[in-house]
Formats: structure tokens, C-alpha cells, sequence
């Protein structure tokens, strides 16, 4: 079985707080809120209580799935430049009766109850700078990388962020933010694939005959482009990002305006609507060597580290601070 790699930036801002308030790093999480029930102060002992406090299975009962950490798998690199923390995640989910059939024989091996859980090893790996002190000013750190497992259709992004984003509210009063990353280089090997499906070109205006008839302001114009064939998939690509960068109100395609531009995206077997304002909701999975697992699909956690590490120094080196 094929394992990949999901890459997201990853950050913190403080819960509830009228402005966008980012959290660096190495600062004091538990200055955040009253009587911190974890006096850790920084990310790292953070990010290690969340593993340390997960190891117990849990049911996670609106997603069906059965979560937990698995003990002795925590791994903390630090090189002097970059921090590195890597631990195995365990999921599988459970709430459905089905059969497990032999494929060799076509029969019956056993009979799957709603209360068994088909678990799976999945790595994930935190990568962000150190604090550094650069001619007397202290950069703080604010964002870094989070890169998660893929096997097959199976990954572990939604669960995990719902569980992650749960810890850090009750216990540090921040909110972690996972925003999807992907490489010019991603990009145009999804549109030459075809992941591309179509866009659409938005319009908020009134119409005006639907105004007279129920007596509203309202409508919106939408026009759809299938997109088939690329003269030029790379000029596609830099339209794109081009778009993503723009911090404005209206969009100028041809000399017309719109307020908003979108994709119709199909990738991993899920197709989605992704707005240019909002292009990190855009699910991708790069590809990693066939050694990272064993030939049965086993978890090969040196391997896997390696790997990981290594896409996310080529996202790293041009990570920015802000959106």
C-alpha cells in the first residue's frame, strides 16, 4: 500500500480574542488563562503533554474513530537551527458491522462488530525554527510546519486537528490553526493530472427581476469553465498563486470584476469547492518512498521520519509569518 504525506503551516492564536492574536512559540502558554490546569511554557512541552495525555484510547464518537498515542514513540530532534517532534498516532474506526474476507480464498475470516476498530499506525511530525537573537532583536517564531501520514485512502488531518484543537483550548485558551501548503510544483502536477475539474466566476449583484418579484435585495451571478485541456499548465499555475497573494475585495479577469474566484477540485477521491481566499482547505498528499512501511503496510518510524523531514525543509525555507 502506497503511504503519502499531508503537510500543513501551523500556528496559534489566543481563544477568543477580538484580534488575531498569534501565540510565539516559546513564549508562556499558560499566561493565556487563570489557574492553567498544564504549567508548561512553550511549545514543545506543550506539544509533548498532548502526546503524554493521549495515550489512554479514547471513542471519539461523532467521527466513529478510536484515537490514541502510542507509548514510546515520541522522538524530539533539535539541530541548533531547527526543532523537530515526531510521535505514531493509532486510529481506525469503529460503528459498523461488516465481514472480513480472505482475499486469497474469498472467505469468511471474521465477522467485524460495530464495537471493533480497524487501527492503523499513522507518523506525525511538528518542524519549526528555534528562537534566535539576531543583532539584538529576539525573532519569535510563530508558525511551522505539521505533517501528517497518508495510507491509501486513510489519513488522520480531521480527527487529529478536532482532538489537537480541543487540548490547546481547555488547557492553554489558544486555538491551533492547520492551513494546507502546497509547492508550485504540487499545483501543476494536480492540474496536469486533471485534478482541476472546473472554475467558477463570481458575481454578488442584484438581479433585478428577482428583486421585484419577492421585494429583496439579493442574487449572485456564478459563471462555471470546464477546464479540459492546458495550452500552458505552468501560466495556469502562476495565475493562481498570483490570485492567492491578492489581499482585495475584486478580482479582475478580462477586464470584468468579480468577487470571488473558485475550483472545483477532485484530489485523494474527494472533490471539493476550494475559493482562492481560502486555497488551505485544498486537501494534498505528496508521495513518499515505498520504504517508509513494510511490505504488510508496518510503520517503519525511522524511515518515515526521515522522509518527513525532508519535505518539510523544502516547505520550511519559504514559510512566512501572517496568512
Amino acid at each position: 500500500m502506497n503511504a503519502g504525506v499531508n503537510i500543513n503551516s501551523f500556528q496559534f492564536k489566543v481563544k477568543n480574542s477580538r484580534k488575531d492574536t498569534t501565540v510565539p512559540f516559546f513564549s508562556d502558554f499558560s499566561e493565556n488563562i487563570k489557574n492553567c490546569l498544564l504549567g508548561k511554557n512553550n511549545v514543545i512541552e506543550a506539544i509533548k503533554k498532548f502526546y503524554t495525555e493521549n495515550q489512554a484510547p479514547k471513542l471519539i464518537n461523532r467521527y466513529k474513530k478510536y484515537f490514541f498515542t502510542k507509548k514510546d514513540s515520541y522522538k524530539l530532534t533539535d539541530d541548533g537551527n531547527i526543532i523537530t517532534i515526531a510521535f505514531t498516532i493509532c486510529c481506525g474506526d469503529y460503528g459498523i458491522k461488516s465481514d472480513i474476507i480472505s482475499v486469497d480464498t474469498q472467505e469468511i475470516v471474521y465477522n467485524k462488530s460495530i464495537n471493533n476498530a480497524d487501527v492503523k499506525d499513522f507518523r506525525i511530525m511538528f518542524v519549526f525554527h528555534k528562537n534566535k537573537n539576531i543583532i539584538h532583536d529576539d525573532k519569535q517564531v510563530y508558525k511551522g510546519i505539521v505533517l501528517m501520514e497518508v495510507i491509501g485512502k486513510y489519513g488522520i488531518k480531521t480527527i487529529t486537528y478536532s482532538i489537537f484543537r480541543e487540548f490547546f483550548s481547555h488547557y492553554f485558551h489558544v486555538i491551533p490553526i492547520f492551513n494546507s501548503m502546497a509547492s508550485k510544483d504540487e499545483l501543476e502536477q494536480l492540474i496536469k493530472n486533471g485534478a482541476f475539474k472546473q472554475v467558477h466566476l463570481i458575481k454578488n449583484k442584484t438581479n433585478s427581476a428577482f428583486s421585484s418579484m419577492f421585494d429583496v435585495n439579493g442574487g449572485r451571478e456564478e459563471t462555471t469553465i470546464n477546464l479540459i485541456k492546458f495550452k500552458n499548465t505552468e501560466t495556469f499555475v502562476d495565475k493562481i498563486l498570483s490570485l492567492i497573494s491578492q489581499e482585495q475585495e475584486l478580482y479582475e479577469i478580462g477586464n470584468t470584476y468579480y468577487n470571488d474566484l473558485s475550483f472545483t477540485v477532485k484530489t485523494n477521491g474527494r472533490t471539493k469547492k476550494i475559493s482562492v481566499r481560502n486555497i488551505e482547505d485544498l486537501y494534498l498528499v505528496e508521495d513518499l518512498p515505498d520504504d517508509v512501511l513494510e511490505r504488510d503496510g508496518t510503520l517503519v518510524p525511522e524511515k518515515m521520519d526521515f522522509a518527513m523531514l525532508q519535505r518539510a525543509n523544502s516547505y520550511l525555507s519559504n514559510l512566512v509569518d501572517g496568512k
